[in-house]
């Protein structure tokens, strides 16, 4: 999600009003999966960098298309660390990534 933060014309946050304009996103690179070392078929861990995460105050991925969701903390910036055990996360059901980081 993004925040308030994003210009949209005519709205001087944190007023209401309605208008329109580009979202500004983020981008992640050097996405490294960590296998448990007593299952290799777990995923225990994903870490990524989240250029442009210089105020993100709350990072979240999915694995599997939005519906189970792991919640993640921000190390020294742009580093991003997500723990995936919890509900356990598999090698086989991770068919894509999902990121949602808010500002």
């Amino acid at each position: 999600a993004f925040a308030y933060t994003n210009s949209i014309g005519g709205v001087t946050p944190p007023a209401v009003g309605s208008g329109s304009g580009a979202i500004a996103g983020y981008t992640a690179s050097n996405i490294a999966y960590t296998l448990s070392p007593t299952n290799p078929v777990n995923l225990n861990q994903i870490a990524f960098n989240l250029a442009g995460s210089t105020a993100a105050t709350a990072v979240q991925i999915s694995l599997d298309g939005g519906t189970t969701w792991y919640a993640c903390t921000m190390g020294t910036l742009p580093a991003v660390t997500c723990a995936t055990t919890s509900p356990q996360a598999t090698a086989a059901a991770a068919t894509n990534m999902t990121i949602v980081a808010q500002k």
